[in-house]
């Protein structure tokens, strides 16, 4: 059958043909990665669900006076970069969900090195500048007004009544997250290397 022909390339400037809107050189730019691989899975949705479930109203029109249904979970706005002054994003990986500054996640690190937050620990933190043995939602919305993030493994949460409150926190140790069944397939994998 035959196949339809050729356009050329939309790319401005660009003198290739393409079967789509854009050639093989261009088409990467262009390129978007599925919800998935971006971190909005399958788990992302149920826990968007379930949220959404418990806080129906949008947090930022209520400051307003306005109700208006809440349809955005992630994006809150409270942890700003200092580096940059950008708003961090939440990013979910297979392995992890962590915090990342948006231009870090935009230009990457040459544009902005501020560290990514795990939201592990930014819920333990959390907790402390809090004085509350874990985490509590109500609590945080009601008295952190925005979390500063001045340079690496610090926080300063900006609370509504003015007040300031400072915390650091630490990474975590690589050999706390190995199994013992992770230490042992890393030790025959060195053998196994080494014998060669």
């Amino acid at each position: 059958m035959p196949r339809k022909p050729k356009r050329p390339c939309r790319y401005p400037g660009c003198p290739n043909l393409s079967d789509g809107v854009y050639c093989e050189v261009h088409r990467a730019l262009f390129a978007r990665e599925n919800a998935a691989s971006r971190g909005y899975g399958s788990q992302w949705r149920i826990a968007r669900a379930r949220f959404l479930r418990s806080h129906p109203l949008c947090a930022e029109c209520m400051k307003q006076g306005n109700l208006t249904p809440a349809t955005v979970v992630d994006h809150t706005g409270m942890l700003i970069c200092e580096n940059c002054g950008k708003r961090y994003h939440r990013k979910v990986s297979c392995t992890e969900i962590a915090w990342n500054c948006a231009t870090y996640l935009k230009l990457g690190k040459k544009a902005c090195h501020a560290k990514q937050i795990p939201e592990d620990i930014l819920m333990e933190v959390t907790a402390s500048a809090l004085d509350t043995g874990e985490f509590d939602a109500e609590l945080f919305r009601e008295t952190v007004q925005e979390i500063r993030v001045p340079a690496f493994n610090r926080l300063v949460f900006v609370m509504k009544d003015g007040t300031k409150v400072e915390r650091e926190w630490h990474d975590k140790s690589r050999s706390r997250s190995w199994t013992d069944e992770m230490r042992v397939q890393a030790a025959e994998h060195a053998r196994r290397r080494y014998e060669k």
